[in-house]
């Protein structure tokens, strides 16, 4: 779930009445056509309907939504180059040793397969100071260089 679905929910669950497309539009100051499809996409990710749509407006079912937001809470999902780093670097240390598939970690992050691409690719100009990469063909690995000195 992104910050402005996210956003959507709290909005609703602050306000506690149904409201129009164009005024919530307005609130998010996003178009009324994307509050649309955060309410499809919401409701689609979590198999229930979370927020209701009627001629009054959009409401929340207010019985689910107290334990999708504490989950919500536990549950963050990396948003800029930076967290996305630090999560891929973390996955690989701690769960996926030898190595973990990029269509995974994109549903992981819930970005396209050409976001983990492109993070993944500054993350190489970063490290190769360090000698260190993240070759990816289907897996993500890290690779450290090794340099063998020779002693004459």
């Amino acid at each position: 779930m992104n910050k402005k679905q996210l956003e959507m929910i709290r909005f609703l669950s602050i306000h506690n009445r149904p409201m129009s497309g164009k005024e919530l539009a307005n609130a998010l100051k996003v178009t009324p056509r994307s509050i649309k499809n955060y309410v499809h996409e919401i409701n689609g990710l979590y198999g229930k309907s979370i927020i209701a749509s009627s001629r009054n407006g959009y409401e929340l079912h207010t019985n689910t939504v107290s334990s999708l937001l504490a989950a919500l809470d536990d549950q963050k999902i990396p948003q800029t180059q930076e967290e996305r780093s630090f999560y891929i670097i973390k996955q690989l240390m701690l769960h996926h040793h030898s190595g973990l598939n990029v269509f995974d970690l994109s549903d992981m992050l819930c970005v396209s397969y050409s976001t983990v691409k492109t993070v993944i690719y500054k993350m190489n100009k970063i490290f190769s100071a360090y000698h260190v990469a993240f070759p990816v063909k289907m897996t993500v690995s890290i690779c450290r260089e090794v340099r063998r000195i020779n002693a004459d």
